[in-house]
């Protein structure tokens, strides 16, 4: 493989995404930060994004397929009352199973336990009981372990204590291996395969296209749930509570999404705009799901859905649509935040920033009114570059990879994403999250190059399709003369070399930043798998990336409280 200029000795063996002359403190808004200037002079040539907007030429996207399809949907809170006392009745029960003993084969069971707590997507329920067990287990793991020959057990307990940051050392693994360092034949064969059932046959395909590790947890757990009641031997208990709770979970999420639906119908952007941009509302909070699902962070949902499809809108408005110049007024109304300025703005440019000011406005209106929560902009700021993507997709000079990852790795929007879905959490913990951003964490770094690699490798035919230059894959074919499989082939090997890191990083820190934070930016990273598995599932979303949008807000577990409708009248 080639060997990338971008690694340096920042951290050891990567370099930080951002100039040494990164301010000290972040913006007043996010969106002040898009205008970072280039490093280098750019030469700018004229393209037909400088000619009049009439004469402009565009991809066109097609509105939304879901349309008013959740805003027509029936909503009764006394069904989410009936669910919650349903599940209270069953929560003691299952507490009685987490109970800690110091039984050796009563402690694994307990970790088989809580391996399908999270499985199930229901683990936030008894996270006291869980994290109790976790911390007597690992200080007794030596002698848990001693002896165990059952290589699914140890795989179980190996990930569960690693999920929740647990070193536990690969090294267990080596019982089950040869001279050769291979595992032994008699291995290979304990597995469930072979002629297996169709649920268990489902089940490893969906393994195989997106590992667990990968995968988002409650993405992971609509699918589970299905599986584990198809299951011979199966908790009666667990399977029950879990059918509840993700019923429970769907009221919640269908009805931010009926708010969300009316909200964007008001914003009339579709009519007010030419059809240059993505129109992903009910993607924006699917996303804003995988950040955080459980109940309680339903504010923070619904402003993160805003805030994405804002982002959206100002990506596509800067990297689709608008021309260097118009870009850099857009970036300097926006740096002033001044109203007024707004009106020197072409018409398009208009609405785009009364829509930047209307949806900072709504979130800080919607902060105040929410108890216990307070609005504060300025720490969930990121910086954005686009004014260097307009600049490099029109210019003649071609930036370094190093230069372009530099600048690519902060757009891909990691650092935005995580901080500005660190507004849901309370106070103190969204405090700390934003030091902790502002450190220029390494987990992040590496989660913010893996997402601009796997960005654009998916979305690189659309891209030279458009006539946009500006991609990495691009611009490491030119400097390293390499043809396009090989490009795909280096950087997949890069890719998993991230996620590597990405996991070392989780366990090195994980005593020094709190879980609810460093879980967050992990499920950022889960964006990235989720979206560009295959292809670009975010800017053509049918295919998988719908299939997970219909897994959690359109199918339902056996008879449903509320009877949802077929996505097939979509």
């Amino acid at each position: 493989m080639k060997t990338l200029t971008f690694f340096g000795p920042k951290y050891g063996t990567q370099v930080s995404l951002l100039s040494p002359n990164v301010v000290s403190k972040l913006p007043r808004l996010l969106l002040t930060s898009f205008a970072r200037k280039p490093t280098k002079p750019v030469c700018v040539k004229t393209t037909d994004c400088d000619l009049v907007e009439s004469k402009r030429t565009f991809n066109k996207f097609p509105r939304s397929h879901w349309g008013d399809h959740f805003l027509r949907l029936p909503f009764n809170v006394s069904d989410m009352d009936v669910l919650t006392i349903e599940m209270n009745a069953l929560k003691p029960t299952i507490r009685k199973m987490l109970i800690y003993s110091q039984d050796v084969e009563e402690t694994k069971e307990r970790i088989l336990i809580i391996d399908l707590l999270v499985a199930l997507g229901m683990a936030y329920h008894f996270e006291d009981e869980i994290d109790d067990n976790l911390k007597h287990g690992f200080e007794n793991i030596e002698t848990t372990m001693a002896g165990e020959n059952d290589l699914s057990t140890v795989s179980v307990m190996f990930w569960v204590f690693r999920t929740y940051g647990y070193n536990l050392c690969s090294d267990m693994f080596r019982r089950f291996k040869g001279e050769d360092g291979k595992f032994e034949e008699c291995h290979t064969k304990d597995v469930k395969g072979g002629t297996c059932p169709p649920h268990i046959s489902r089940l490893i395909q969906n393994e195989l296209y997106m590992p667990q590790h990968h995968n988002a947890e409650i993405l992971f757990a609509s699918e589970y749930i299905l599986y584990y009641k198809q299951e011979d031997v199966h908790n009666k208990v667990l399977l029950e509570f879990a059918k509840l709770n993700f019923k429970f979970l769907q009221l919640h999420w269908i009805h931010e999404l009926k708010i969300l639906t009316k909200w964007w119908n008001d914003q009339d952007l579709l009519s007010k705009l030419p059809p240059y941009f993505r129109d992903r509302m009910v993607e924006c909070h699917l996303y804003a799901v995988i950040y955080y699902f459980e109940p309680q962070y339903s504010f923070g949902r619904i402003m993160l859905a805003k805030l994405l499809v804002l982002l959206t809108v100002v990506d596509d408005t800067c990297d689709r649509y608008g021309s260097v110049p118009e870009v850099a007024k857009l970036l300097d109304c926006v740096e002033r935040w001044d109203p007024e300025l707004g009106e020197s703005l072409p018409d398009y440019l208009k609405t785009v920033f009364k829509f930047t000011l209307d949806v900072f406005e709504d979130c800080e209106r919607a902060g105040k009114s929410e108890e216990g929560l307070s609005f504060n902009v300025e720490g969930a700021l990121a910086e954005r570059t686009h004014l260097n993507f307009a600049e490099w997709a029109a210019a003649e000079k071609v930036p370094t990879v190093e230069e372009y990852l530099e600048v690519g790795g902060v757009a891909v929007t990691m650092y935005a994403t995580i901080a500005l879905g660190l507004l849901g959490l309370g106070p103190k913990a969204r405090e700390h999250g934003y030091e902790w951003l502002k450190s220029r964490p390494k987990l992040v770094h590496d989660l913010a190059t893996k997402g601009r690699l796997m960005n654009d490798m998916g979305g690189f035919k659309d891209d030279i399709g458009r006539g946009f230059i500006a991609n990495v894959v691009n611009y490491y074919m030119k400097e390293y003369g390499a043809t396009e499989e090989e490009t795909y082939k280096d950087f997949h090997k890069i890719v998993r070399d991230l996620e590597k890191s990405v996991n070392s990083e989780f366990l090195k820190i994980n005593k020094g930043v709190p879980r609810e934070i460093l879980s967050r930016a992990l499920n950022c990273g889960k964006m990235i798998d989720v979206t560009y598995r295959s292809g670009d599932g975010y800017t053509r979303p049918k295919g998988k990336f719908t299939e997970y949008i219909e897994s959690l807000f359109v199918e339902h577990m056996d008879a449903p409280v509320m009877q949802y409708a077929s996505s097939s009248t979509l």
